[in-house]
């Protein structure tokens, strides 16, 4: 928490899903510089012991959720709709941030209603993968798409976790 929001996103970007500089620029709509600058900072901050690392608990761990959230998104968004041109989408990138975000519904903690939309958009995104690209690779916009691709079992889960966000 000692650490701007958009530090925290971008260190944990580079750190932990293994972000290029240019991929979290791409994801934060921000410049290469600025990115560089951001984490450099933070790092800065833990090896001078500025900040401490701990996982956080109870109502620390409640404050940090939306970074949490934030850093799933963006890692789902590469994949979903790649900065890398040879590679328009990555599933395997998906499909991570899908298992991070059911691990975080998973927890007492965090199975909020935020968490709930948040496997919701991702379901049910997901679920249009094989519709997605035309047979020349290119990316099809959804009325173009053909539905019957669609992911029948993804979007069951997508509408679950839908209604799990309606809650309360």
């Amino acid at each position: 928490p000692d650490l701007p929001e958009e530090s925290q996103i971008a260190l944990t970007l580079k750190t932990l899903c293994g972000f290029s500089v240019g991929e979290i620029a791409h994801a934060l709509l921000t410049t290469e510089a600025n990115v560089k600058k951001r984490i450099a900072r933070a790092k800065r901050k833990f090896a001078d012991n500025t900040i401490g690392f701990e996982v956080p608990v109870g109502d620390s761990l409640k404050q940090r959720l939306d970074s949490v959230h934030t850093v799933i998104y963006l890692l789902f968004n590469e994949g979903y709709s790649s900065s890398q041109p040879q590679e328009l989408m990555r599933r395997d990138v998906c499909g991570e941030a899908i298992r991070l975000g059911l691990l975080l519904f998973d927890h007492p903690a965090c199975s909020d209603q935020d968490t709930a939309a948040l496997l919701a958009l991702m379901f049910l995104h997901a679920a249009r993968f094989d519709a997605r690209l035309d047979a020349e690779g290119r990316i099809l916009l959804l009325e173009e798409q053909d539905r019957r691709k669609w992911d029948q079992t993804l979007i069951s889960r997508g509408t679950y976790y839908l209604e799990e966000s309606a809650r309360g």
